[in-house]
């Protein structure tokens, strides 16, 4: 008996939302400190640019994930999003220093909100990777 292929799922929509979001959110709403006032950049800007990185692979993993119905090209992706979530909410403050002065973007908004959307995707993937093993689970005792 084959197992019943279903295109995507409401987890693949929630990840792919997710990380859409965190890609406009690394451009617009937790980006981290402008230019200083001579127009370098500090390292924040970097790491802001080193999270807005992880953050498109993410949204790229996502979308294949979306596209593909094989549950265990599913669970690799899964496996794969996991580490590439906590490195983008590891990055900026503990990976990459920020300024020092706790009240600058960086520190008051870039550094929470990667974290908070680290935790949305790592979430969301392990939410999504308990499901797809029991699908396998349940697809090989039905054809024993």
């Amino acid at each position: 008996m084959e197992m019943q292929k279903k295109r995507f799922g409401i987890t693949d929509i929630i990840l792919i939302i997710i990380s859409i979001v965190y890609i406009i959110g690394m451009l617009t709403f937790i980006k981290p400190c402008g230019p200083a006032e001579d127009g370098s950049f500090m390292t924040c800007h970097w790491a802001g640019q080193a999270v807005l990185g992880i953050a498109a692979l993410l949204a790229v993993n996502a979308l294949i994930h979306m596209i593909t119905s094989d549950a265990k090209v599913k669970i690799g992706l899964d496996l794969s999003m996991i580490p590439a979530a906590a490195l983008a909410a590891l990055l900026p403050g503990h990976l990459i220093p920020l300024c020092m002065m706790s009240n600058m973007r960086c520190q008051a908004v870039m550094k929470p909100g990667t974290l908070i959307f680290g935790i949305l995707v790592a979430a969301g993937v392990l939410i999504d990777l308990v499901n797809q093993i029991r699908m396998i689970k349940k697809h090989n005792r039905i054809s024993d």
